[in-house]
């Protein structure tokens, strides 16, 4: 299993069981991101924000989306992205769809800011 190099559940293990990886140049390697976006309760925004994750070209593995108080929705996305740089111009692009108040990177139960 690859971990990232600040994930806290490897660093608490053995260094000695640690191996340095480096990815072949020119392949692409999606990779699991979770994120949360917080909207308006509108008809059509799940399709807009739908749309906004396949026109980056991210993939859309999982989704949960639930109305909570104050006429809001909850959508909460597992996508596939070719790096953070693809995750930050997913992000970007759903900030700009009118009716979308805030879109957070997940990491498990934690959101990251």
């Amino acid at each position: 299993m690859i971990h990232t190099r600040d994930c806290a559940v490897i660093l608490s293990k053995d260094p000695e069981r640690r191996v340095d990886v480096e990815w072949e140049e020119g392949v692409t390697l999606m990779r699991p991101a979770s994120i949360e976006v917080v909207c308006v309760n509108k008809k059509g925004l799940l399709s807009d924000i739908s749309n906004a994750i396949s026109t980056n070209e991210a993939e859309i593995v999982h989704s949960n989306t639930k109305s909570v108080e104050d006429n809001k929705a909850v959508c909460k996305f597992e996508i596939e992205v070719s790096s953070l740089g693809h995750l930050g111009m997913v992000m970007s692009s759903l900030q700009k769809i009118r009716n979308v108040i805030k879109v957070r990177r997940l990491r498990g139960d934690v959101v990251v800011e």
